[in-house]
């Protein structure tokens, strides 16, 4: 019963120590900021960075917890924690998001979540996510950087169709292992998982709301530790600003993780906020390697923990 009742409530503890340990290192870190400089290429700092990285990685199967949820179904954390990591590493290897057909087939494999719940779950999750983020860069960018991006441009139209594109292509592929799985059923679960995603509950969208402002916490919180590591300082407003826009700019680039669009992007902006360039440059790839080398290691953790626990006939549809 102590098991149960521990992994029920596993989520919300989740959530509560990501939240907590944000509004911590984020404190520390703009304390540090605002007296004498002594951190100069702290490893320390990039410890806590990293540890940031995963905190705020670690809030990802609450997010998609929350999803489920807003459309009827449930999940487990840990079983969840490694789908959602297996997934998020194959999607970082190809420029179209392949993790979603794998996290919709794993879901039904080990959790037993129809793939209409699952269709409907992502599409909730897609569009809370990049709309959420999407929002707070238009607002942090009008803020911080009217002189340089024009407002206009997020609102261009060549930058929605390429948002909708990137949305169509989404649903078509989780379309596609709807209609891999079943052939003749696929207008019913299209218009079921759409359905799914017209009657979402309010609460689980509020607390998916809640997760992203978290999240833009920790990734603030990551990214300033590693620029106090190099003894540097810089506003917070800014910053998050640059964070943000240069998140949009790598999804916009349908480069698996953004790689190259996203660093090349807040290079520049980081340099606008008055960062050196060389300082920018190396900054930029430090996060870099922050933000892969956990998944790198993390899908081929996943992989084996999948296969040698969840994966075998004995494990299958186990009750949630």
């Amino acid at each position: 019963m102590g098991s149960n009742s521990l992994r029920k409530y596993l989520p919300y503890i989740v959530t509560l120590v990501a939240t907590g340990v944000a509004v911590f290192f984020l404190r520390r870190a703009i304390l540090s900021a605002e007296g004498s400089q002594n951190f100069v290429f702290s490893p320390w700092l990039l410890v806590g960075s990293l540890a940031a990285f995963l905190i705020q990685e670690s809030l990802n199967p609450v997010f998609a917890a929350l999803a489920l949820k807003s459309v009827g179904a449930s999940t487990r954390y840990f079983p969840q924690l490694l789908i959602t990591m297996f997934s998020t590493s194959a999607n970082s290897t190809v420029p179209v998001p392949a993790g979603m057909p794998i996290r919709a087939y794993l879901q039904k494999q080990i959790l037993n979540i129809s793939y209409t719940k699952s269709g409907g779950a992502i599409l909730i999750e897609t569009v809370v996510g990049y709309g959420f983020t999407l929002t707070a860069a238009i607002v942090t960018g009008m803020i911080w950087f009217p002189q340089y991006i024009d407002p206009q441009f997020f609102l261009n139209q060549n930058v929605l169709t390429i948002l909708l594109f990137g949305l169509l292509i989404s649903g078509l592929i989780v379309a596609g292992v709807v209609f891999f799985v079943r052939k003749k059923q696929l207008q019913k679960r299209i218009t079921e998982a759409l359905i799914q995603l017209s009657n979402a509950r309010l609460l689980p969208l509020l607390g998916m709301a809640f997760i992203m402002l978290v999240s833009f916490g920790l990734a603030l919180t990551r990214f300033a530790l590693i620029l106090l590591a190099m003894g540097i300082d810089v506003q917070y407003g800014p910053l998050l600003a640059a964070l943000l826009i240069s998140r949009i700019a790598g999804v916009l680039s349908f480069v698996p993780m953004g790689l190259g669009v996203r660093d090349a992007s807040l290079g520049s902006l980081l340099i606008i906020i008055g960062v050196l360039s060389s300082q920018a440059i190396a900054a930029a790839a430090i996060d870099r390697l922050i933000l892969t080398i956990p998944y790198l290691i993390g899908g081929v953790i996943a992989t084996h923990l999948l296969s040698k626990r969840f994966l075998l006939p004995e494990n299958l549809h186990r009750p949630s």
